[in-house]
């Protein structure tokens, strides 16, 4: 992914590029040249993906928010953040419904939820002086 501009502009799309590189695997006899357009059309997927650069955006803002945590909360409470994040983001998904809306879901919620205590650290931090 190739971003322009700063990383807190990330929500904003057209800063963001889908860009792939040309990687010689290894393996096979190199009998047969794939593409990536080629390789990715065989799922149906468009090159410049929507969720690919969703996702993109999501893993750099909660990095960003985590490790703003990270240096205010104590471990113990970093691991239950850690957790939660880590269940939104990956595990929250019921292969019954559709898929999308509850990426988009879980997505906007964790980074509200981690926004939500990075606040509240700010806001205690206001009324204890610290």
């Amino acid at each position: 992914m190739k971003i322009e501009g700063s990383l807190e502009n990330i929500n904003t799309t057209d800063t963001l590029e889908i860009q792939y590189i040309l990687n010689k695997p290894g393996c096979g006899d190199d009998s047969k040249t794939h593409t990536v357009r080629e390789w990715l059309g065989e799922f149906g997927l468009p090159l410049q993906d929507a969720y690919y650069i969703k996702w993109t955006q999501t893993i750099i803002q909660a990095g960003m928010l985590l490790r703003k945590l990270e240096k205010e909360c104590p471990e113990d409470i970093m691991e239950k953040i850690w957790m939660s994040t880590y269940v939104w983001l990956y595990l929250n998904y019921d292969i019954k419904d559709d898929f999308e809306s509850q990426f988009d879901w879980n997505t906007t919620n964790v980074l509200e939820f981690l926004n939500k205590i990075l606040k509240r650290i700010g806001d205690d931090d206001e009324h204890t002086g610290n």
